[in-house]
């Protein structure tokens, strides 16, 4: 019986949990998304300002790139917005600068006492949404890594140790996650990181 095997049971211990995401990267997330109930017009430029925004993070340098995608892994491994603080919540709604229907979709059902059952529902499945896209972000960032954008070079960004070992340990505990596509984003992330071998030990090396 391996259940009284301490060794066994040291073994399948998960790695430590993930500190929890910052609001602006949440906030990154949710205009990328474009969920907006705005013009079209509004929504298509804070989209393509998002989407400068998270080229610049993850090209100006190695520990920008780092940054982001240890954020990316943390929401990814955050599995509801209940567990974020009062001043996550804050920034995440600040820094979405008035477009906040991502925010109450995703949270509004905390700051309403819980909500009823259908509003908590529809806001874990937004919520879920985002740590979907968090990790599909993440894994194009590590198997891809891009080049510099202001310096012509060759080398491409490379993950801390810090960065890596924390995301390395975030995509093993995301294996274990009750929802299948969580499960499903952290595996594909994993077996890209393996078997991309040109952009292997430029991003993911302790893998």
């Amino acid at each position: 019986n391996n259940s009284n095997n301490p060794t066994m049971a040291s073994a399948l211990q998960l790695p430590p949990q993930s500190a929890s995401p910052s609001g602006q990267v949440l906030a990154l997330l949710s205009t990328l998304s474009n969920p907006s109930s705005s013009s079209s017009q509004d929504a298509h430029a804070r989209h393509a300002l998002a989407l400068k925004a998270r080229d610049d993070a993850l090209s100006s340098s190695n520990d920008s790139y780092s940054n982001l995608c240890t954020e990316f892994c943390r929401v990814l491994c955050c599995q509801s917005p209940e567990l974020l603080s009062m001043e996550v919540l804050k920034e995440f709604h600040d820094s979405l600068a008035g477009d906040t229907d991502m925010f109450h979709k995703c949270c509004g059902w905390i700051q309403n006492n819980g909500g009823n059952n259908a509003q908590r529902d529809q806001g874990m499945m937004m919520w879920n949404t985002l740590r979907q896209m968090a990790g599909l972000l993440l894994k194009n960032a590590l198997v891809s890594p891009p080049p510099p954008s202001a310096i012509v070079q060759t080398k491409r960004m490379k993950l801390s140790l810090e960065a890596a070992t924390e995301i390395k340990h975030g995509l093993l505990r995301c294996l274990t996650d009750a929802l299948s596509p969580i499960r499903g984003v952290a595996s594909t992330a994993i077996a890209r990181c393996c078997t991309a071998a040109v952009y292997l030990e430029k991003s993911m090396g302790i893998f």
